[in-house]
């Protein structure tokens, strides 16, 4: 289990994200589709993209650069870090096939966004002395199988956000602050609850700028 949301701009950290999240989901992907192949230098991409997003985060929202970034932003930085560094291809050009997996990346972002975050949610959980064990056991199997998204009035919610990452990506529009509010409000659907953190009561400063 990925256990404390304060760590992630660790390379040991990244390294451990790596090795449990992102190429499991990478190799999986390759294992179904042969035409898949992934960008040499993916994983140091990545994390220079990751560090380049959590930076830009705190040095824009936060009202001291020094702080730690909410797990919804961690999580947003993340997923824009796979977008950009373009980690996934398709070998057939102009194909049909190709052509299915124009969102590969997209949904590589997506996946590791929400496992990562999943992990977040339940270290919160178990960390948290507020809640007793039968809350604890009710909110970790709500999160248990995953982030679950909502149903749509319109298409798929994950084909939705698909497309809003492929248009973020393609306008150049990184939005960290909008995306970590998706993840926060995904978060709070799946639980059924308000937002659980390790100390209920204990009051953050904002972390936006005045």
């Amino acid at each position: 289990m990925l256990k404390d949301d304060d760590i992630f701009i660790d390379k040991n950290s990244y390294q451990h994200i790596w090795d449990v999240v992102i190429n499991p989901t990478i190799q999986d992907y390759r294992n179904r589709y042969s035409e898949i192949i992934v960008s040499h230098n993916a994983k140091e991409v990545i994390w220079q993209e990751y560090v380049s997003f959590n930076r830009h985060a705190k040095l824009t929202y936060m009202q001291s650069s020094d702080g730690k970034l909410d797990r919804h932003k961690v999580c947003a930085c993340y997923m824009f870090a796979i977008l950009k560094a373009n980690t996934l291809s398709c070998l057939l050009a102009d194909s049909d096939t190709e052509r299915s997996y124009l969102a590969l990346n997209e949904n590589l972002a997506i996946t590791v966004g929400l496992s990562v975050l999943r992990a977040f949610v339940l270290s919160s959980i178990h960390c948290n002395n507020e809640l007793s064990d039968v809350e604890k056991a009710t909110f970790a199997k709500r999160i248990d199988n995953g982030v679950l998204f909502p149903d749509c009035n319109h298409g798929d919610y994950r084909n939705n956000f698909v497309a809003e990452l492929y248009y973020t990506k393609k306008e150049n529009h990184y939005n960290i602050l909008s995306l970590a509010n998706t993840l926060f409000l995904l978060e709070i659907h799946t639980l059924q609850t308000e937002a659980i953190h390790k100390q209920a009561k204990k009051k953050h400063p904002a972390d936006k700028k005045k």
